[in-house]
């Protein structure tokens, strides 16, 4: 059912580009995103339960602009967003041991950002841009590698039960982009996601902790 959906919205945003590329005030493209992601938790101190890291993870998508202006841009497409982080828990049992749990969650999203791009005039071969907007978002890939006391316990273990399913974030972004000529230009720039809604499906703990899902990715991609 997810491949199903992402194959038919990615078919349906290149077949829109497709049949407007003659439109000088639409832009279609690709993307990578190299990123660093971690989330923020919030939990009572008795937990012991805190952030541990910013783990690498890879996005791509496909980009549509539409100009309404020369310097303004309603940026929209479809990408696979890299959320994750680590997470550390210190907790003992019934006999005093000692143990430091560390979960490496490795989670995927399908996200569709909805952005306002601010663009300056063509300076040489440059244009400069600001990107604000929202992105709501789909969880497609739930796994995570659970270590105690420095052992591997759990390898790519399915979560599912235990992340929410939908998310909400906020994306502030900006960059440049250098024009090869005609409408084709190279995209490059940086942005930062922040989680607006808790990932965190917490049946354990009476609702005492949340978790939303942060990352900050170079974006590398080329306009048509």
């Amino acid at each position: 059912m997810k491949k199903a959906l992402l194959f038919f919205a990615l078919t349906f945003i290149v077949t829109a580009a497709w049949s407007q590329s003659s439109d000088s005030n639409f832009q279609f493209g690709v993307k990578i995103q190299p990123a660093l992601a971690w989330f923020r938790v919030d939990a009572p101190d008795e937990l012991n339960l805190e952030s541990d890291g910013l783990p690498f993870g890879f996005g791509y998508g496909l980009i549509t602009d539409f100009k309404f202006t020369d310097r303004y841009a309603f940026s929209t497409g479809i990408e696979i967003a890299y959320r994750g982080g680590k997470l550390k828990y210190t907790y003992e049992d019934i006999l005093g041991n000692s143990y430091t749990e560390q979960d490496k969650l490795s989670l995927q999203f399908i996200e569709i950002p909805l952005t306002l791009k601010l663009r300056t005039n063509e300076i040489g071969y440059m244009t400069y841009f600001f990107q604000v907007g929202v992105a709501p978002g789909y969880a497609i890939r739930t796994r995570a590698d659970i270590t105690i006391n420095d052992k591997l316990v759990e390898d790519n273990e399915d979560i599912s039960s235990q992340i929410n399913e939908f998310n909400l974030s906020m994306i502030i972004g900006a960059g440049a982009e250098y024009s090869l000529g005609g409408s084709t230009s190279l995209l490059f720039g940086i942005t930062y996601n922040n989680g607006f809604l808790d990932l965190l499906d917490d049946k354990n703990y009476d609702g005492k902790v949340t978790g939303n899902s942060n990352y900050i990715a170079l974006m590398l991609g080329v306009l048509f």
